[in-house]
């Protein structure tokens, strides 16, 4: 396994050598690839083995499948195919998906990726491409396809990658933050803006109960789904209403979260990470989160899929020996 930040005309011999990457950078260093196998989200920042987040704009963050794969093949999904992912996964990989932001494809991956067939068979898992954050918190992000090399900002690439008999995939996460041990909140409906919420039995406006309760809203909510607690993170918080990254889901028990400094080193102790990405807004909070990507090398993104969205999270795919 190769990974870390290197120049166009390096990547671009791997590429002329037929290797399988996975690829991240600017949109302009990207559009300067040649076809070959490979896909790529764009971000100009990165995390490094040394806790660092590097800004570059100038090189290309690279995660080169070798040895462990017998194959890829790569697709690219607008809103109405992405329901198909799991269908077109290996029956033993993963499969590694890069959404851009803001997009249809986004939105309705992020809704409704738990009710598509075969949900959760197969290891998915990815990140939401991003831009260079200056005075706005909006800008252009994409997706290519090494199959032909043009910016998509409304359409997923995939690689679905398999393995052979005697290697599976698993996805692993952590947060810097755990749930407090306080209300229950339930939400109305499914969606990215929430005006009323059931907080322990009692339904009132949710932006509300956070002004009246001067709740942080740089720490996420938090969920447990199937076992696997999940953040979801505030956006920003408009009269009546409070709008978030990822939908809440109607019928969940949420918490408020607090810091969560008990470091996963334990877990993260073998040699077997192939992939890792970690969100833009941890590196917002560097007291907390400095201790978990301690060995993490990869894009800084502006959402996680680990089967389905996530937020403020560190995502990492390894791949073991049966």
């Amino acid at each position: 396994m190769i990974q870390g930040l290197y120049s166009i005309e390096e990547v671009s011999r791997l590429i002329g050598e037929g290797k399988f990457l996975l690829l991240a950078g600017d949109e302009t260093l990207l559009t300067k690839l040649p076809p070959g196998n490979w896909i790529a989200g764009t971000t100009p920042y990165f995390m490094t083995s040394n806790r660092e987040m590097i800004i570059s704009q100038e090189h290309v963050f690279v995660s080169r499948l070798s040895g462990f794969i017998t194959g890829a093949t790569i697709r690219e999904y607008d809103e109405t195919g992405i329901r198909n992912i799991y269908l077109d996964a290996p029956v033993n990989g993963f499969t590694m998906l890069i959404v851009p932001n803001s997009s249809r494809v986004l939105f309705e991956y992020a809704l409704n990726a738990p009710n598509y067939p075969k949900f959760a068979c197969t290891p998915v898992c990815g990140w939401v491409a991003g831009w260079l954050i200056k005075e706005t918190l909006t800008g252009n992000s994409y997706s290519v396809s090494g199959l032909n090399p043009v910016l998509l900002n409304n359409r997923a690439v995939a690689m679905h990658v398999s393995l052979p008999a005697d290697k599976y995939a698993e996805i692993n996460m952590f947060s810097s933050f755990k749930a407090q041990s306080g209300p229950s909140i339930m939400f109305d409906d499914d969606g990215w803006v929430q005006e009323n919420a059931t907080i322990d039995g009692v339904r009132q406006n949710f932006a509300e109960y956070i002004r009246k309760n001067r709740i942080e809203t740089d720490y996420p909510l938090i969920s447990n789904y199937a076992g696997a607690p999940v953040c979801v993170s505030y956006l920003k918080t408009e009269g009546n209403k409070v709008y978030t990254y990822a939908p809440l889901f109607k019928g969940v028990e949420y918490h408020f979260s607090e810091a969560n400094r008990q470091a996963p080193g334990l877990v993260l102790s073998g040699g077997d990470i192939i992939y890792s990405m970690s969100c833009i807004r941890n590196f917002q909070r560097p007291e907390l989160c400095g201790t978990y990507i301690e060995k993490m090398n990869g894009p800084v993104t502006f959402g996680e899929i680990a089967y389905q969205l996530v937020n403020q999270t560190t995502v990492y795919l390894t791949v073991g020996e049966l």
